[in-house]
């Protein structure tokens, strides 16, 4: 029981980190920026994955 109330609350927080790393990239102008925040999406978007 905790080990899942411990996994949704990591499921969580990556998700909400998740949505501000898309929030920055649809307002990044300069794309060396935007290469740079979808990398660190992308690793969020597996982590998420992988705790689902």
């Amino acid at each position: 029981m905790r080990d899942q109330l411990d996994r949704l609350a990591a499921l969580a927080a990556k998700q909400a980190a998740a949505a501000k790393l898309e929030a920055r990239l649809n307002a990044e102008k300069q794309f060396n920026r935007k290469v740079e925040i979808n990398a660190q999406l992308r690793t969020i978007r597996t982590e998420l994955e992988a705790l689902t």
